[in-house]
């Protein structure tokens, strides 16, 4: 079963990335005594939210939209990007990413 289509799993692999560089920071200015640090994780899932955020701005740019149009009926068809993960449409990862960030990061006792 597929659970993304077009440029959807950039979506994890933005986490993934943004996780790993988060933590990793995290372990630069001392937070790495908590297991797993919450501020590496919050802080790489909002570095994701932002790859995420240009990502679905570069696919939804009416420039790349092509129309088609039907010679024999003469009906218009706009052909855009769809790319989802999890049927979830791309420009609505960036607000789950943060909402996800910023709840680790608060995490924080």
């Amino acid at each position: 079963m597929l659970i993304w289509s077009g440029k959807g799993i950039l979506v994890v692999l933005f986490a993934i990335a943004g996780v790993f560089v988060g933590v990793y920071i995290s372990g630069l200015t001392g937070w790495e005594s908590q297991e797993p640090p919450p501020f590496g994780l919050g802080f790489g899932l909002i570095m994701a939210a932002a790859g995420t955020f240009f990502l679905a701005r570069q696919a939804d740019n009416p420039a790349r939209r092509r129309m088609l149009v039907d010679p024999v009926t003469n009906e218009h068809f706009v052909v855009k990007d769809r790319s989802s993960l999890f049927f979830i449409p791309l420009r609505f990862w960036t607000y789950i990413l943060v909402v996800l960030g910023v709840l680790s990061v608060l995490a924080l006792k």
